[in-house]
């Protein structure tokens, strides 16, 4: 099992320090939270497809037209099924064996 190093860098844990954030334990490695499972990376992916950006403003266009062809409950299932998958990584305690 893997298991991601927190933030240890001297300037990070001051930041955080600054804004007085609880810093949580990363869960474990786990292949249910691939993102390439997550529906939007996919979909995006292959609307990317063939896509040549000259500016930055271009991209930034793509991607508000993108959102906005998106029908909101496509998205809001997506994002429901992905939380329900982490939460059942927490639930596990990243222990799959």
């Amino acid at each position: 099992m893997i298991t991601p190093r927190p933030h240890v860098a001297k300037t990070t844990k001051s930041l955080l320090a600054t804004f007085s954030w609880t810093v949580l334990a990363h869960p474990s490695y786990s292949p249910d939270l691939a993102p390439t499972n997550y529906y939007l990376f996919s979909d995006m992916q292959q609307s990317l497809e063939g896509t040549d950006f000259k500016t930055k403003s271009d991209v930034e266009n793509w991607l508000v037209s993108y959102f906005a062809s998106k029908i909101a409950r496509v998205l809001e299932d997506r994002y429901s099924e992905f939380a329900k998958q982490m939460a059942d990584v927490v639930d596990k305690e990243g222990k799959y064996y």
